[in-house]
């Protein structure tokens, strides 16, 4: 996994260990990170899209998504 959250990046990875590790709120992730709710909303997702797509990618030979991620 840690293979996986290296390729992210770093926006993305700060969104993630904010919210997932850390266990902030998506308003005090939006405060710490100059953003507002909603694009904290918006990241999370895209940034846990990101994070399956190159799992799969890595660990499942999965093609799925290759040009996005």
């Amino acid at each position: 996994m840690a293979k996986v959250l290296a390729c992210l990046k770093p926006d993305d990875r700060e969104v993630l260990r904010l919210f997932e590790v850390e266990g902030h709120s998506s308003r005090e992730v939006a405060t710490r990170m100059g953003l507002t709710e909603g694009n904290v909303s918006v990241r999370l997702h895209r940034a846990r899209d990101r994070m399956l797509r190159l799992y799969l990618l890595t660990y499942a030979g999965s093609p799925a998504g290759a040009d996005e991620a």
